[in-house]
């Protein structure tokens, strides 16, 4: 039996590289599309003995998007799971409302949201036709409460988040009858390199704001991807951190 395959954006770094391993090591075949460099990526997918493929994927460039959706069809034949963790960030993707340049809004509309829609519209129809299909978006706690002051996220990051967000609960309503699955993955506070450069490498401050590694989230995407009991939750948002204790997938040192 063929092996299923993953199309995860964003796969060079941080949590999206740590999903495309993880899928590996469930037995899943990975895509892996980013601007950066794939070899950290291709080598943790191939470790696993399975097939990765680098796509290069901007964003910002819908042309972009259309042929790295393209290529991964005409390379692997077909798209099981595809998970939206690549976000674009610009200089002032964080700045108040009041500062928001409309027009670099508007820019990261295109790259974080209608790239991302494009891109499960050219894989729905095989996902519908199989009969079978997973969607996942790692979404934030942006995407779905406000901020508790001034200075934390802001409406740019948080709106567009949310509409992703919103992306998943629609397909599960439209098309969870013809076997298409989708999720809202809650990663938490994730070590990445934005989280270092925001609250350094200290283990008490990390504790302190439940800092956890990249593969506790991606544990949870694999799981997703590949247990029957995974059904029940299509249409949700997963917290990745309460779903990892329930179910054993992650353990944390505090945990322990």
């Amino acid at each position: 039996m063929a092996a299923p395959i993953a199309l995860v954006t964003g796969a060079t770094r941080g949590i999206g590289r740590a999903c495309a391993a993880a899928l590996a090591a469930a037995g899943y075949d990975v895509a892996g599309a980013a601007r950066g460099d794939p070899s950290g990526m291709v080598a943790d997918v191939e470790s696993c003995g399975r097939r990765a493929l680098p796509l290069v994927m901007d964003l910002t460039d819908p042309a972009s998007v259309a042929a790295a959706a393209d290529a991964a069809l005409d390379a692997l034949g077909r798209i099981d799971l595809l998970l939206h963790n690549a976000i674009w960030l610009h200089p002032g993707s964080n700045a108040p409302f009041a500062d928001a340049d409309l027009d670099a809004l508007g820019s990261a509309v295109q790259a974080n949201v209608l790239g991302p829609l494009a891109l499960t519209q050219r894989l729905l129809p095989g996902m519908r036709e199989r009969g079978s299909g997973i969607v996942m978006h790692v979404t934030s706690v942006a995407a779905v409460s406000d901020p508790r002051q001034a200075g934390g996220w802001s409406y740019a990051y948080g709106m567009q988040k949310a509409a992703l967000h919103r992306l998943i609960g629609v397909l599960h309503a439209e098309h969870s009858a013809e076997g298409i699955r989708a999720y809202n993955v809650q990663p938490g506070v994730v070590l990445t390199d934005a989280t270092l450069a925001a609250f350094g490498d200290d283990p008490d401050v990390h504790r302190r704001y439940g800092v956890v590694p990249p593969e506790l989230p991606a544990s949870v995407v694999a799981w997703l991807a590949t247990s029957p009991d995974a059904v029940e939750l299509s249409g949700k948002m997963v917290v990745a951190r309460d779903v990892a204790r329930e179910r054993g997938l992650f353990t944390l040192p505090e945990e322990s």
